[in-house]
């Protein structure tokens, strides 16, 4: 075999492991999905599903519930989206001016960045929940407590929107 060959062959070697692990596991569990969305098919019935062509999508899109899961999925994808873009930018304009106390705000602002998601997630758990730091101090100072976040959307979609404004600010920032 002439190396010319063998150096077009052996890149597809080095990509097949990986190509035979994304098709066993992404494709093939797409078409069979794809496949049992046609039929009338469940954990009673594994062995004989029924095919009943478009009805499982007719009754899908007749379904309130599914409306308001995609308007739900939509709207916190807007949000975040949005939040996350303008508080990075916003954020980053502070970040890149120089003033006394710089260098603790970036220290401040990127910690967060750090850390991961889950446990930024825990903390603010933490600290809104009923009997958190939040509501003892406005109970002391005495203010009352927080109302209830609702819809419970928001608080999930501010949430979000600060863990990925870090990566947004920092893009931003070095543009």
């Amino acid at each position: 075999m002439n190396r010319k060959l063998r150096s077009k062959i052996y890149p597809m070697w080095i990509a097949l492991p990986g190509a035979l692990v994304y098709t066993v596991f992404f494709v093939v569990p797409i078409i069979i999905a794809f496949f049992y969305s046609f039929t009338n098919w469940n954990l009673d019935r594994m062995d004989s599903p029924q095919f009943i062509g478009l009805r499982n999508f007719i009754n899908l899109f007749q379904d309130e519930v599914f409306a308001r899961s995609i308007f739900n999925t939509l709207l916190f994808a807007f949000t975040t989206t949005l939040f996350k873009t303008v508080t990075g930018l916003l954020i980053a304009l502070v970040v890149v001016k120089r003033f006394r106390g710089n260098s603790i705000f970036r220290t401040l602002f990127y910690l967060p960045c750090v850390l991961s998601c889950m446990i930024v997630g825990l903390l603010f758990t933490g600290i809104l929940k009923q009997d958190g730091l939040v509501n003892n101090l406005l109970a002391a100072a005495g203010m009352g407590q927080l109302a209830a976040m609702e819809p419970r959307c928001s608080g999930l979609s501010s949430l979000k929107s600060g863990c990925g404004r870090d990566s947004a600010c920092f893009f931003l920032s070095q543009a």
